[in-house]
């Protein structure tokens, strides 16, 4: 009956048995390419295969790949069936690229120690992703869910690529319980973020741009620009920090952008690294200005070791309160 065609188009390196034929084409297919309703087990058979038999033969697939140490492909395959991965497991990576999955998808503790990609798949049902270990990252470009989508508690050890997802109508991708160092790996775009809801997460400083170079006029201006959309998003969550910290990101890829050049980002490196350093200064100086007058005081600033002394002169006649100030920063 000879190997199936599209795997052999999709370049598979092991083409599989073909299980259905196309009577009006002529096209033969395995059972991982067949049509939903056509999942044969084999060619001969006159009833399609059960949800078990099929989530089998993925698993063995899968479970093949991790034996030989290669990333498990299973492009173009069209799942037709619930399918569960309750770990833990440790899989290898495997390849859904524009693979095709009609019934609910959950994974359970799993340890991911190759790439997943998902990129340009269809999920047609609810996707739940629980306790996984993403070794090497995971695609999620232009990605269709037609459902919701949980992402929760688990770990991203490199790359994550969320960019040109499209959701169904009331769909949205939910990411849970995530930590910044996972976080800071994500990669999305402006248009994403407004379809992603993120719970008890803890957020870096900074984003992750992927293939951005981010000192291009190019990638500061996409910077810019999901800098600023964080920002309304934290101001519209009432997250004042977070408007905070967004906002003084978003101000310096401005910043670069006007003055892009060497000299001027060696400047603004060492502004990002004392960033830490001036917040806690700016604090001693605002008790400064609380204090009433007195004979002289002394306020010591925790960061820096350093006090400042308090005379007892007015700052304005007859206001009672005023101060001037020695301050040995330098």
């Amino acid at each position: 009956m000879g190997k199936c065609c599209k795997c052999e188009e999709h370049r598979w390196e092991d083409p599989q048995e073909v299980v259905w034929e196309d009577r009006k084409t002529g096209d033969k297919y395995c059972i991982f390419h067949a049509p939903e309703d056509c999942k044969f087990l084999r060619f001969a058979d006159e009833e399609p295969c059960t949800n078990n038999e099929f989530n089998d033969l993925v698993f063995e697939r899968i479970l093949n790949a991790k034996e030989k140490g290669i990333e498990c492909e299973l492009s173009y395959a069209i799942l037709p069936f619930d399918i569960s991965f309750d770990g833990p497991l440790n899989l290898p990576g495997i390849n859904f690229y524009n693979a095709k999955f009609y019934g609910v998808v959950d994974m359970l503790a799993i340890d991911f120690s190759g790439e997943v990609n998902f990129n340009c798949a269809q999920f047609k049902s609810k996707v739940y992703l629980q306790d996984i270990d993403f070794r090497k990252g995971a695609c999620i470009n232009g990605v269709t869910f037609l459902d919701d989508v949980l992402i929760s508690s688990s770990y991203f050890y490199d790359l994550v690529v969320i960019n040109d997802t499209m959701l169904g109508s009331s769909s949205s991708i939910i990411i849970q319980g995530i930590d910044k160092l996972s976080l800071k790996e994500f990669n999305f775009d402006r248009n994403t973020l407004s379809r992603l809801r993120f719970m008890n997460c803890s957020w870096p400083d900074t984003l992750c741009f992927g293939d951005w170079e981010i000192e291009s006029a190019a990638g500061l201006l996409f910077a810019e620009d999901l800098y600023r959309a964080m920002k309304q998003r934290a101001a519209v969550e009432h997250d004042q920090p977070l408007v905070s910290r967004w906002h003084f990101r978003e101000k310096l890829m401005q910043l670069k952008q006007l003055l892009n050049n060497k000299r001027s980002n060696d400047l603004l490196e060492v502004v990002e690294d004392n960033e830490a350093k001036w917040w806690p200064r700016a604090w001693a100086w605002c008790k400064l200005a609380v204090l009433p007058r007195t004979g002289q005081s002394e306020v010591c600033s925790a960061s820096t070791g350093h006090s400042l002394a308090l005379a007892s002169e007015t700052f304005a006649p007859g206001c009672g309160w005023g101060f001037s100030f020695y301050c040995p920063f330098s």
